[in-house]
């Protein structure tokens, strides 16, 4: 039996650093010496630049986390089995709050209004068949709930009456997933005998690891403010068939716009989206070319069930969030999970082709080793 607790800080700059919201002065310069950003002409004249003006809350702390965890672990044999609950909750975390002009946030002020929660159970099973065969499997039940996933979300979403101090604001995380499954298997081929058949096809291992896991959520909001539209009792969220991608849609009879200036009674991150799974494998072979030197071959198939799986119905520029527009195509996704997870302009994110949900592809690889 294991047992660990802990208090964890956060730096809390987060909307300081990720954000040009501090009314930086402009200059251009020509004629720069090489190796030097600042130096050269300047060609115009300082510019005050016409940025969000950013600031903290009186008596803005330090976000924090508590973290715990208790594991058991059993050994049968050749097998383990590991079993574990894992707790967290993150308080005084960054919170936002802005003033809008002409639709533009004039002004943000950060505080410590959101928090979260997050609870799992986690569990494992290790095992090795033989001197040629082991598995892995592992499966994570949980659920993380806060009242704002981001510390450096889109200020224009948030008026003076913003959504963050809105109670159903609380809900689950934009990265919360229910179930997850993972697993891996490693096996060594048997090699067969005689002497070519031994060189040619001896010595090869195969490996295979997958996932799969419940839907995210999706939040449904309404243009341009953000608002949330009001459920419509009596009408499914969901409709099912094999017309619409991945066999699921959102329900658009479902929901309603409210009278102006009123929030609707749709919570937060209500919807969920698409589920996914993969599996991919790997050939690899070792040759021993001399005392202290090798050559590896592999091959790798990614995906290779070529299994279609899709994004989240959501806005292509933002992921996780929608913007209720009823009419064809609303509530049905509208790409493939690898490039909904890529979004355009998203720094930091994968290309698509590095990406979990894509199709099936395949690389083969050379590896000296010396």
């Amino acid at each position: 039996m294991r047992i660990g607790a802990g208090r964890f800080f956060d730096l809390g700059q987060g909307g300081f650093e990720s954000l040009g919201n501090h009314a930086p002065t402009l200059v251009n310069f020509t004629n720069q010496p090489l190796g030097s950003p600042s130096g050269g002409s300047p060609s115009t004249k300082p510019l005050a630049g016409g940025g969000t003006v950013l600031g903290a809350a009186k008596d803005y702390k330090l976000p924090y986390t508590w973290q715990w965890n208790t594991t058991i672990e059993q050994s049968f044999g050749q097998q383990t089995f590991w079993a574990g609950y894992i707790g967290a909750l993150g308080r005084r975390l960054i919170g936002w709050a802005s003033s809008l002009e002409g639709g533009v946030a004039s002004s943000i002020v950060l505080s410590n209004a959101a928090s979260s929660s997050y609870h799992a159970m986690q569990l494992q099973f290790n095992r090795r068949f033989s001197s040629r065969l082991h598995m892995l499997v592992s499966y994570t039940w949980s659920h993380s709930i806060d009242n704002l996933s981001n510390d450096v979300p889109t200020p224009s979403l948030f008026g003076t009456d913003t959504l963050l101090f809105d109670p159903r604001s609380r809900g689950s995380s934009d990265f919360d997933v229910r179930h997850s499954l993972n697993g891996s298997i490693i096996a060594m081929l048997p090699s067969p005998r005689g002497r070519i058949g031994g060189l040619l096809l001896g010595n090869w291992t195969a490996n295979s690891i997958y996932f799969a896991r419940s839907a995210v959520p999706t939040d449904l909001i309404l243009a341009p403010r953000a608002n949330r539209p009001d459920f419509v009792p009596g009408q499914p969220l969901y409709l099912y068939g094999s017309g619409f991608p991945g066999g699921k849609s959102f329900n658009s009879s479902a929901f309603s716009i409210p009278p102006d200036g009123l929030h609707g009674n749709l919570g937060r991150n209500v919807l969920r989206g698409l589920g996914a799974w993969q599996i991919d494998f790997s050939l690899n072979r070792e040759f021993r070319l001399s005392e202290g030197a090798s050559l590896q071959l592999r091959s790798e198939a990614f995906n290779i069930f070529n299994h279609p799986n899709f994004a989240n119905p959501s806005d292509l520029s933002t992921p996780g969030r929608l913007t209720l527009a009823p009419g064809p195509g609303f509530g049905s996704s509208a790409q493939m999970l690898a490039t909904g997870l890529s979004p355009i302009n998203a720094v930091g994110q994968l290309s698509s082709l590095f990406q979990i949900g894509g199709p099936r592809s395949m690389q083969f690889a050379l590896r000296l080793r010396f």
